[in-house]
C-alpha cells in the first residue's frame, strides 16, 4: 500500500514537465535527451507538420536527425546549423 503525498502548489507541473520528455525515449537515451528534440517538437517549433519533416529527410533536405531503434532525434546544434544554412543572406530587389 503506498501512501499519497501532497507536494505543493506548482510542483506537481514542474516534474510532469521536467520528466515529460523523457517518457518514452529508449533506455540510456534519458540522461542525454536534453540535446536533442523529438519530431513533434521540432515540427511545432517549425510550425509544420512532422509529415513535413519526413518528407525533408527522404529528399535530404532537412535537418540531419539521430536514429536509435525506431526512435528519432534532432540535435539542438544541427537544427541551428541547419537554419543558418537556410538564410536568405542576400536582400531581393523589389518588384516594380
Amino acid at each position: 500500500m503506498s501512501a499519497k503525498v501532497k507536494l505543493p502548489e506548482g510542483m506537481q507541473e514542474a516534474i510532469g514537465d521536467a520528466i515529460g520528455p523523457f517518457l518514452y525515449l529508449p533506455y540510456g537515451v534519458a540522461r542525454i535527451a536534453g540535446e536533442f528534440v523529438a519530431p513533434d517538437d521540432l515540427a511545432r517549433e517549425l510550425n509544420i507538420s512532422p509529415r513535413t519533416l519526413h518528407r525533408w529527410h527522404t529528399l535530404r533536405m532537412g535537418p540531419p536527425r539521430v536514429s536509435i531503434d525506431r526512435t528519432i532525434l534532432y540535435r539542438r546544434t544541427a537544427i541551428r546549423t541547419w537554419l543558418e544554412s537556410r538564410e536568405d543572406g542576400q536582400r531581393r530587389k523589389a518588384r516594380k
